[in-house]
């Protein structure tokens, strides 16, 4: 009785063990899967919310945090806000993180008419004055947030919701990683001088 009662004893103290390490094993593949999550957390870029407005009519706060953005991605230049297209502007949880403009061929043409003697259209991918395409220019993501697929994001829901035959833009010959960027999200090269790489999709 008494070699029972120790076997069962020895028993139970098994079970118990058993049971403790697989809870334990429990928690860390628990553990694991948490800290999994936060990395793809972490490396998925959280979605933006892009508001379409034209310069003129941004408010204040609006043209604070534009001013600020513009700063960090063009230090040497001042902002015109005396323009005639528009700005796509990228929101993180209400914050504004970054923007794009753009314009119409026509207001291109315009703007260049009114700017450049001897400018032409075709120096920045217009096929035409009087097409339906849309020129992107001046994207910009505040420091903190850029590498992590929302300027990707930007020009993408640009892309779906502005209604364009073609969308193109400029870039120096130089900036290849700007270049790069656009050939990720489906731009080609269209035309290459000394001067510019015009991208279209």
């Amino acid at each position: 009785m008494l070699v029972s009662l120790h076997v069962l004893g020895l028993l139970s103290i098994s079970l118990i063990i058993l049971a403790i390490i697989y809870w334990l094993q429990s928690k860390q593949k628990s553990n694991q899967s948490i800290n999994r999550l936060r990395t793809m957390n972490h490396i998925l870029p959280k979605q933006i919310q892009v508001t379409y407005k034209s310069f003129e009519s941004l408010t204040a706060d609006e043209k604070i945090e534009v001013i600020r953005i513009w700063k960090e991605c063009y230090p040497d230049t001042v902002f015109n806000f005396y323009n005639p297209g528009g700005i796509a502007i990228a929101r993180l949880q209400n914050k504004i993180i970054g923007y794009c403009g753009y314009l119409t061929s026509d207001k291109l043409c315009n703007w260049i008419n009114l700017n450049y003697q001897n400018g032409k259209h075709e120096d920045y991918g217009a096929k035409s004055c009087n097409d339906n395409g849309i020129y992107f220019y001046n994207l910009c993501i505040s420091e903190s947030y850029r590498n992590q697929q929302y300027e990707h994001n930007l020009i993408k829901q640009m892309m779906r919701r502005l209604s364009a035959s073609y969308f193109y833009t400029w870039c120096q010959p130089n900036d290849k990683s700007l270049q790069s960027f656009y050939k990720k999200v489906g731009f080609r090269v269209q035309k290459q001088t000394q001067q510019a790489v015009i991208l279209e999709r």
